[in-house]
């Protein structure tokens, strides 16, 4: 595996000689084989390596010991580790999934800042990234949430945040910790079916491999092909807005005529930059909701708004398409 992972790094210039990382290691097999690889390759490109670590609480002892395995590898490795233990279970109850993942990137990114890492590793595999192609199929994504998780992306402060086991399966990483004794404790929460993820993982993904053995690979592939496309299709929106559109501090202005030529996959893709760029931050907005806009944009009706999340609304007066945070007196075209 070692060899397959090098050649990965080296074709994807996920790690330059003179780099800095920082790896997320949970502690569990896929982040400590992701880091007992990381090691290895020290010996064939120079880079520095530390490690993050946090510890939710949320299984009492079972956390403490995954914290206490990163640290001694860590020091009988001579790495830096750097811990956090936020107690989100006493402020986000109700979602603690995405309460954990946003502040699992914020902290890599404010370590990577303070330590002066200029890239993060984390261990999304093959499965993982099946998990969220075809969840984000069933919630009704777009096309780049159907693309799944990129190789790489951008973290606050221009850190690179990199995954190099996304092409690898859960399989090889387990052979890898077997034949490299790699040491790791399993994540009793992984087994629950409580959460969505983990109802996919048990009981879909199964099925798929026995109906197709190759069905994973032709699943990431097609989140490849898909990636492509939705940046071709980003790059154009974007291009079209910065010409065509108008930001103010209480609006955002587009012409319906010349939005309306687009083809559809691009009219809609304008819609979605529109909406990103006049609310920044905003995490609601579905393909139903643009859907809907476009409807409203192109139907019979010269005047019409549809309301958006987080108090936007979205308006059509005449030859002219708006986004707007403040009251609009119009007729509903809902």
């Amino acid at each position: 595996m070692y060899k397959s992972f090098r050649a990965a790094v080296l074709r994807e210039s996920f790690i330059l000689a003179g780099d800095s990382v920082l790896v997320g290691v949970s502690g569990g097999v896929d982040s400590m084989v992701l880091l007992s690889l990381l090691l290895e390759l020290k010996q064939d490109i120079d880079f520095a390596l530390s490690v993050a670590h946090i510890n939710y609480g949320l299984r009492g002892e079972e956390s403490d010991a995954e914290e206490k395995l990163v640290r001694d590898f860590c020091l009988a490795n001579h790495l830096r580790c750097f811990s956090s233990n936020p107690k989100l279970f006493e402020t986000q109850k109700d979602n603690l999934q995405n309460a954990a993942r946003d502040f699992r990137y914020h902290y890599f990114s404010e370590m990577a800042l303070e330590t002066g890492a200029n890239r993060v590793a984390v261990a999304h595999h093959k499965e993982d990234q099946v998990e969220t192609i075809l969840g984000n199929l069933l919630r009704g994504a777009s096309l780049k949430g159907l693309s799944g998780m990129p190789y790489k992306r951008f973290l606050k402060g221009g850190i690179q945040l990199f995954r190099p086991l996304l092409t690898f399966s859960k399989e090889e990483i387990k052979k890898y910790a077997a034949e490299n004794k790699v040491s790791y404790l399993e994540d009793s929460s992984n087994l629950s079916k409580e959460y969505w993820r983990n109802q996919l993982r048990h009981d879909l993904l199964p099925v798929l491999e026995k109906l197709r053995p190759k069905a994973f690979d032709k699943i990431v592939q097609l989140g490849d092909d898909l990636r492509e496309v939705a940046d071709f299709l980003t790059s154009t929106a974007s291009d079209w807005l910065k010409e065509f559109s108008r930001q103010e501090d209480n609006s955002f202005w587009m012409p319906r005529p010349r939005w309306a030529t687009l083809p559809r996959p691009l009219r809609l893709e304008v819609l979605h930059q529109a909406v990103k760029m006049f609310a920044v931050g905003l995490k609601d907005l579905k393909r139903d909701h643009l859907v809907r806009c476009e409807q409203i944009a192109l139907g019979e009706k010269p005047e019409g708004y549809y309301h958006l999340p987080a108090e936007l609304r979205f308006v059509r007066q005449g030859d002219s398409l708006l986004l707007s945070k403040s009251c609009v007196n119009l007729e509903s075209n809902k």
